[in-house]
Order: structure tokens, then C-alpha cells, then sequence
């Protein structure tokens, strides 16, 4: 492609088009034969291709199913794509339509699952003056309510922590983390251990609201207790037991509340027994973990996770 006005208006449309016809490799291969005889100069507009190649190979690679690879991809055209703001020339209204082009595919080939996971992240400092809406967190609620659990027991119950004081209270036995304080909502999960001990009219209850009859009730009865009984001989084990269950309505509520804009923060850090006397609870349930919602003050920073190459193998 001719380095000229005409050419690159040219290689810029083929660009688009192969974008539009979902030919990520070949859009990049447009702007590679511009970019790459003029990659050393010190140039705006030569950094804008080279942000423009990296969405397309982004693009590419989500179409690949590899979407933390995208993701650096993606993060190399956002950085050069600031640059457009400082370009003076007759082509920067063809950059505008292409950088819009380019945004609104991101957002058609992103679900708004990955959307959320690239939005979630491990939120350090909140905003204090920024509430949650009341009947968003209450859907972030009901996400728990919803959540699977083991067996079908839901062993979580949920203590929303609103009182400024008690916040305070809680703040040193959670290692002093900010978010304690800061977040628009902060979520105690604690478990009810005792109620869903094999046998146990709760666990009765449970099954019975299935709408089976007795005999299968008692079938499901024993195949609990079968499952249940090497686990709550050991009150550490149970505890693990119904945490692990809290883990999975926690990781749902983030999710969820990451496809609003709200951010969250995962809280391991504290010492059990201390927010268990400050809460006062009753004698057989526990705290499982916190998890602090609200919203962000700093940018997020990039995620850093392994490739799926290190975590995945195929048998």
C-alpha cells in the first residue's frame, strides 16, 4: 500500500471493512503493511496504526477463545489511542469514525459476562460520597439468594453492616483495611453450622420442599448423612464445609454487581473469632468471609493471571 494520503485512506477502509466481516487477521495485516516500514518514527500518528493493529489482533484472539492475551492486546490500543487527540492532520476525522468503529465492535464481541470480569477487580479504596442505588444492591442480594449451594442447604446468612460504629468497631480485627469503613455496603457472610448437621429439622425441611414423597425424603436423608457425617465430626471441617458454599454466592454478587459499574472487594483478611464476638453471635454459627461493595476512587490496574495454558490440561 502506497504511503499517500489516498493509500492510507484506503488501508484505513479495508481495515473497517474486514472488521465489519469479522476478519481480525486480515484487518491486521492492512494496517501492518503501513505501519511496520515506519515503526521507529517518532510519530502520533504512526502510534495510533500500531493501536489500531493491536484492537484488531485483540479481536482476534477473543475470536481464538484466548481473552487474557486479548486483554494486553486491548490495552496497547487504548494507550495509542490517546495519541489521537494530538494528531493535526486532514485524516483525523477518518481516525474518529475508525476509533468509534473499533469501540463499538469491541462491545458487540465482548458478552457482558467478560465485560464484568474485565471490569472486576479487587477494589482497595472506595468512594465515600458514592452510594449504591437501593434497588441495585438489593439485586446483588438477591443474586445470593439465588446461588447453588451443596445439597440445596443455602447454610449462608448475610449480615449487611450499615452502622458507621460498628464499622469502626470492626475495622482493627479486619487488619485495618479501608474498605471496611469506605464502601457504600458491607456483607458478613456467617453460616448457620448447626442447622444443616445431618439429621436436623432444617435439613428435613430442605428436602421436603422439593415436593418428594417421605420415602424419598428419607433417601435423600441418608445419602446426606452418608455424605455429611466424616465432615461435621470436626467442627473446623463443617466450617470449611459451609464456607466453601458462601464462596459461591460471594463470586455470583461480584460478578453481578461488576455488569452495573459497582465494584467489590473479597475480604479474607480478619481475625474469625474477634468479628464473631463483635457480632455476637449465636453458638454454632461462624463467618465465612466479607465482601465490601461500592465504588472505585483509583483506576483499576491491569489484571495479572496465568496463562490458560498453565491451568488447564485435557485428559
Amino acid at each position: 500500500m502506497a504511503q499517500t494520503s489516498e493509500g492510507i485512506t484506503q488501508a484505513f477502509g479495508a481495515f473497517a471493512l474486514a472488521l465489519a466481516q469479522g476478519r481480525y487477521y486480515e484487518a491486521h495485516e492492512e494496517l501492518e503493511i503501513l505501519w511496520y516500514p515506519r515503526r521507529f518514527e517518532d510519530d502520533d500518528e504512526i502510534r495510533f496504526w500500531k493501536g489500531c493493529i493491536n484492537a484488531a489482533v485483540s479481536f482476534e484472539l477473543i475470536k481464538r477463545g484466548r481473552p487474557f492475551p486479548s486483554r494486553k492486546a486491548w490495552g496497547t490500543y487504548l494507550k495509542y489511542r490517546g495519541c489521537l487527540e494530538r494528531l493535526v492532520t486532514p485524516r483525523k476525522e477518518l481516525y474518529v469514525r475508525i476509533t468509534q468503529t473499533i469501540d463499538q465492535h469491541r462491545s458487540f464481541m465482548m458478552s457482558e459476562f467478560l465485560k464484568a470480569m474485565e471490569f472486576r477487580h479487587a477494589c482497595k479504596r472506595f468512594d465515600t460520597q458514592k452510594k449504591i442505588p437501593s434497588e441495585q444492591f438489593d439485586s446483588i442480594l438477591e443474586v445470593a439468594r439465588l446461588s447453588p449451594s451443596s445439597f440445596g442447604m443455602e447454610p449462608w446468612r448475610l449480615i449487611v453492616v450499615r452502622n458507621p460504629s460498628l464499622r469502626k468497631a470492626l475495622k482493627p480485627s479486619c487488619w485495618n483495611q479501608s474498605q471496611i469503613v469506605e464502601a457504600s455496603e458491607l456483607v458478613i457472610f456467617t453460616t448457620d453450622d448447626d442447622s444443616v448437621r445431618s439429621g436436623t429439622p432444617y435439613v428435613r425441611k430442605m428436602f421436603n420442599r422439593r415436593g418428594l414423597d417421605e420415602e424419598a425424603v428419607n433417601t435423600y436423608m441418608n445419602v446426606y448423612k452418608n455424605y455429611l457425617e466424616p465432615i461435621e465430626c470436626d467442627e473446623a471441617l463443617l466450617r470449611n464445609w459451609t464456607a466453601k458454599q458462601c464462596y459461591i454466592a460471594c463470586a455470583n454478587m461480584m460478578t453481578y454487581a461488576a455488569t452495573l459499574g459497582i465494584d467489590s472487594c473479597p475480604i479474607e483478611g480478619f481475625d474469625r473469632e474477634e468479628i464473631e464476638a463483635i457480632l455476637d453471635l449465636d453458638e454454632g454459627r461462624s463467618v465465612a468471609l466479607i465482601c465490601a461493595f461500592g465504588y472505585r476512587v483509583n483506576p483499576q490496574g491491569e489484571h495479572k493471571r496465568l496463562d490458560p495454558g498453565q491451568i488447564v490440561e485435557y485428559r
